[in-house]
């Protein structure tokens, strides 16, 4: 594994225990103050399976947190000769299983190097050291931070095989500045698993149910206060929020929409608790939000669109997905399989340049928005600003595994 370096034009290999076990960490793992990476590494039978900190661009490495005790790795043994996969396991080896706090200094993360159980941890990037934030509980999964950084919110799960999905317990509440751990609410016994959507208020988590059909029951849950404020009923197919305006945006299928009077399409609550209204007719997913353009966006069969509820709207076409430079001055777009490549526009839809015509697997923006990172073929490429010229940096990719470090600040 390696990082590479756009000021001294090279990549530079990072000190590690053992190959990153889920190349998607090395994205979502990116510490928002610049300089730290985490990630988990480990052999495919999930027996060394730990947590690393690096430091970056050097790649030295901090931390290297083993994630499984001696119960769990023996129980972790007989799964592996045939047996059914711990429920400890299960839990660490979620997609989700970390998340930096707002600040970036400090990582919570899911674990289970204390007992049978996972538990919930804080790790501080300056020291490299970890503690544990719970004990006693089912398995722990989802941790989110609320936006002051003084609560993480995780989904506690009783069991990962019972169809048609999770058997949940309740949403926790753990505070970082000193020890307290607060059950926020239960979910209804057909949830699957609780869809975190947003926070609209600091103190105000934005929630709603996943059941085997759909998403339902949206409402706002206090960490301060004992109660549950119901938004909307649903069912919906997907929901977004964007936590500035209040609004969320939700869409509608034939199935989920029937029983409202509702026709497939796109709809919005503004201020969370209006009755919903419509915007745009048609089959829309994937479903997103933009805090760079400050719009919502959804592909359809005719493309992307870009917009804003009750607002002006942008369809570019051909397009599946798009990605907006870090100042919005551009925006880069690519096909589904039908129409594959990657391309650059306007931010009014303009098309100014093709980038390569073929299928584009992973797209990222320096943040100086000078340059643009694309994965095509299992290559890594680089097209910089004036003349967007792709340029090889790598080859031989992970798909999945890019993710920009920033400078420490």
């Amino acid at each position: 594994m390696s990082a590479y370096d756009p000021q001294k034009g090279a990549s530079a290999a990072i000190d590690q225990a053992g190959p990153a076990r889920f190349p998607a960490d090395l994205g979502s793992g990116v510490s928002p103050a610049g300089g730290w990476a985490a990630y988990r590494s480990g052999q495919k039978d999930l027996a060394d399976l730990a947590l690393e900190l690096v430091h970056l661009p050097e790649g030295t490495r901090r931390a290297h947190l083993p994630l499984f005790s001696e119960s769990v790795l023996k129980s972790l043994q007989a799964a592996n000769q045939g047996g059914q996969l711990p429920a400890a396991v299960a839990a660490v080896t979620q997609p989700d299983s970390f998340a930096w706090s707002p600040d970036g200094r400090t990582l919570a993360f899911v674990g289970a190097a204390d007992g049978p159980s996972s538990d919930l941890y804080l790790l501080d990037a300056s020291s490299g050291q970890a503690r544990r934030l719970t004990e006693g509980l089912n398995q722990v999964t989802r941790p989110t931070w609320s936006p002051d950084g003084l609560w993480v919110v995780f989904q506690e799960v009783t069991s990962f095989n019972g169809p048609p999905g999770w058997k949940l317990g309740a949403v926790w509440a753990a505070a970082t500045d000193h020890n307290e751990l607060r059950k926020l609410y239960a979910p209804p016994a057909n949830s699957i698993g609780e869809a975190f959507l947003g926070w609209s208020a600091p103190d105000l988590l934005v929630v709603a149910t996943q059941t085997a059909d759909a998403l339902q029951d949206i409402r706002a849950v206090p960490i301060s206060a004992r109660f549950v404020d119901p938004l909307y009923a649903g069912p919906v197919d997907h929901a977004v929020l964007d936590a500035s305006s209040q609004a969320l945006v939700f869409t509608e299928t034939a199935v989920t929409g029937s029983g409202l009077g509702l026709a497939p399409g796109l709809y919005w609550l503004p201020g969370l608790k209006s009755p919903p209204q419509f915007i745009q007719a048609g089959a829309w997913d994937p479903l997103g939000y933009s805090p760079v353009l400050k719009r919502f966006t959804a592909a359809g069969e005719q493309g992307l669109m870009i917009f804003t509820p009750g607002g002006n709207s942008l369809l570019v076409k051909g397009e599946a997905g798009a990605s907006p430079s870090p100042d919005g001055h551009w925006l880069a777009g690519w096909g589904p399989a039908a129409n594959p490549g990657l391309r650059l526009y306007q931010p009014d839809g303009l098309l100014l340049q093709t980038l390569t015509s073929s299928p584009v697997s992973q797209v990222l923006w320096q943040p100086d928005s000078l340059s643009i990172d694309y994965l095509a073929g299992g290559n890594l490429f680089r097209a910089s600003f004036p003349q967007a010229q792709p340029v090889q940096l790598d080859q031989q990719v992970d798909p999945g595994s890019l993710g920009w470090v920033n400078p420490p600040r």
